[in-house]
């Protein structure tokens, strides 16, 4: 059995975070209807990817006329915009990683060169696998190869995101763009 994410264990037990658990509460009361059947099961495992899952669940509730899943095999979901266009959504929050590519965070009291390319490489990997699954849905009929497809990327996940760089990674990761340079001419 897969071990509980120490994320949800923090969430679930720490006395200062009792407000953001009923905040987590009110949000999973909105969401639970689109929840697949094994969503808690998962959520206590991977607490980020599910965490996202329900707050863009209850963003496009709040703010869009019609919101649904798209069976057990399809994208997390499928919404009619106000234009009346069909759209599907796959969210996605990736993790540090686990091998080489592995990401690791700041220690605390040192000063560290940023793996940028690893940062990157983690949400280029998310977008892949992602792609992937959208040409899966493409070859059973559940989307259209011309329908609206949102792959909704979260890098919290990843150390060093929440303080981005110049272009932005996850920009890095989808467009053939590095950090800035200049060229002098001696």
């Amino acid at each position: 059995m897969e071990a509980l994410d120490p994320l949800y264990e923090q969430f679930r037990s720490r006395a200062d975070l009792t407000n953001h658990r009923a905040v987590l509460e009110e949000l999973w009361c909105q969401y639970a209807k689109l929840a697949d059947h094994h969503f808690l099961s998962q959520a206590v495992r991977q607490f980020l990817p599910r965490f996202w899952e329900i707050k863009l669940g209850c963003v496009f509730m709040d703010s869009l006329p019609h919101v649904e899943r798209v069976g057990k095999q399809g994208p997390d979901f499928r919404c009619k915009l106000r234009n009346g266009v069909i759209t599907y959504l796959e969210a996605t929050c990736p993790g540090p990683g686990d091998r080489r590519d592995k990401v690791k965070d700041i220690e605390p009291d040192s000063a560290g060169w940023v793996p940028e390319d690893k940062v990157v490489l983690r949400l280029t990997s998310a977008f892949e696998n992602k792609h992937k699954s959208y040409r899966g849905y493409v070859e059973k009929g559940l989307v259209g190869e011309t329908d609206p497809f949102v792959i909704a990327i979260n890098g919290c996940g990843v150390p060093h995101t929440l303080i981005d760089s110049d272009p932005p990674y996850i920009v890095q990761a989808l467009f053939p763009l590095g950090s800035p340079y200049v060229s002098v001419d001696p």
